[in-house]
């Protein structure tokens, strides 16, 4: 593609900021700067703080919870934030398309559009609470979410569950969906010596990263674990994420960190671990799991969702069939009971790791945007521009 490709970049948020939704929207929008055929425009979608607090108090419920609900997922707050959308859209003369990033907005009718998504509504709802809406809500909720995926040009996802939800559960055209998979957000190792392997090795350190303990596995990881130190006395179990302090995340060799931000803190906790562990129930990516591969590290995962793709068995690590403490033990035994074989995981996770770019994504969608948007279609080249809502 020689000729520049206009994009309008939409992020509820601001795209600078590298902790909101997991930092996915900064990430993949510095990936575009790789791309010099691409100029990229930012559209951050929040409503102003007047408009979201005008919408919480008509959300109004007497029960905390409810009202919480209301507010998230009542048809207010996506009007308003298509709305932002929209005016920033116009105010560009209409590029050439505009990529949404991992929220829904309602279609937008005079620019093509594209969306980049980790997960649907359907996936979501059952390990949320704020998605535990009636039949009734969800339905509406799924309608509305489907028609502007429907409507798009394009749909870029990060997991094959993403893409089967959008073709089972949305009625999207298999033909408009590509996996692109996702990036790291940490810098990673530039060369993972053999000293630093057997030094991560003696360490006997097990890291676990996730917000949503009971879901991403934590309570069999630390039982796991605890059956592992007989075998191991002087293993330790680095917990990363959990804002809430709770007794067990005390217990001997537990180190408790909470929710850490500073990503210099995070990547000195990868390059200081031997194993890194994600025994999730519920999982639509994981993509902690390619940042601890960025820094040699074998990772223990279950087989739920994107993660027995992003692991390898017997390759870069261990996918677990069944998330108990005794699975979760035998594989962390078996891991530091053979140097040679965790050598061999640690070396092919950090190679492995190289797959997860944002570049490459970022190229990716570039590319099948093009190629679904032909020059002499583009409306960026247009003088006009017609009112979305």
């Amino acid at each position: 593609m020689t000729e520049e490709f206009r994009l309008a970049y939409v992020s509820y948020g601001d795209a600078n900021d590298n902790m909101r939704a997991s930092g996915v929207p900064h990430y993949l929008r510095r990936g575009f700067d790789s791309i010099a055929s691409v100029r990229i425009y930012e559209i951050n979608a929040r409503p102003q703080q007047l408009v979201r607090l005008a919408i919480k108090a008509l959300s109004f419920r007497p029960v905390r919870a409810d009202w919480e609900r209301n507010y998230l997922h009542g048809r207010m707050l996506p009007r308003a934030r298509s709305w932002k959308r929209s005016r920033g859209v116009r105010a560009l003369r209409s590029p050439d398309a505009t990529l949404h990033v991992r929220t829904w907005y309602s279609p937008l009718k005079s620019v093509p559009y594209a969306s980049f998504i980790d997960a649907t509504v359907t996936m979501v709802r059952g390990y949320d609470d704020s998605w535990a809406l009636s039949d009734r809500q969800f339905a509406g909720e799924v309608e509305v979410e489907g028609e502007f995926y429907r409507r798009a040009v394009a749909v870029y996802t990060a997991s094959r569950a993403a893409t089967r939800s959008l073709i089972e559960d949305y009625g999207v055209d298999a033909g408009k969906i590509t996996q692109v998979g996702a990036g790291t957000t940490l810098p990673g190792l530039a060369d993972l010596t053999m000293q630093a392997v057997a030094d991560r090795f003696a360490a006997l350190n097990i890291l676990f990263v996730g917000k949503d303990p009971v879901r991403k596995g934590l309570p069999e990881l630390l039982e796991g674990f605890r059956l592992a130190r007989r075998a191991f006395p002087g293993l330790t179990l680095s917990i990363v994420g959990p804002s809430e302090d709770a007794p067990e995340y005390h217990a001997e060799g537990v180190r408790w960190f909470g929710l850490v931000r500073d990503k210099a803190r995070m990547a000195e906790l990868y390059a200081q671990a031997t194993v890194f562990a994600l025994p999730a129930h519920r999982e639509s990516y994981g993509l902690v799991v390619p940042e601890a591969m960025a820094y040699g590290l074998p990772c223990i995962v279950s087989d739920s969702g994107e993660l027995p793709h992003l692991v390898e068995h017997g390759h870069d690590g261990r996918v677990l069939t069944e998330v108990s403490p005794e699975a979760i033990a035998s594989a962390i035994t078996a891991l530091l009971r053979d140097f040679d074989e965790y050598a061999r995981f640690a070396k092919n996770a950090h190679v492995r790791s190289n797959d997860f770019s944002w570049e490459r994504i970022a190229q990716m969608i570039v590319d099948d945007l093009a190629a679904r948007i032909p020059t002499q279609n583009r409306t960026g080249r247009r003088s006009t521009t017609t009112a979305d809502e």
